[in-house]
């Protein structure tokens, strides 16, 4: 699954749709546009104008996996909590 976090990286000046679930309920949703995507220390974050707009911490998710049921949708969870990222076009 190293491939699916170095896909995300690869995404640029875009938006990102963020859902947060916990127990397979939907409990938050943010949204955000953000210039990169970098991962280091076991974080997954999104950069906008240099500095850490958002994070995952991937030991709090330590399973993830691409969403096919939607293009651009990706899915990192862990014992009754997920975070759903979506990259609209």
């Amino acid at each position: 699954m190293g491939d699916l976090l170095s896909l995300l990286t690869e995404y640029r000046h875009r938006q990102v749709v963020v859902n947060f679930y916990e127990e397979d309920e939907l409990v938050a949703r943010d949204g955000f546009f953000f210039d990169g995507i970098e991962r280091s220390n076991g974080l997954l974050s999104f950069i906008k104008d240099g500095r850490i707009r958002w994070s995952i911490r991937l030991d709090d998710y330590p399973s993830y996996e691409i969403v096919h049921d939607f293009p651009r949708h990706y899915r990192f969870y862990g014992q009754h909590r997920a975070v759903e990222l979506y990259f609209p076009s």
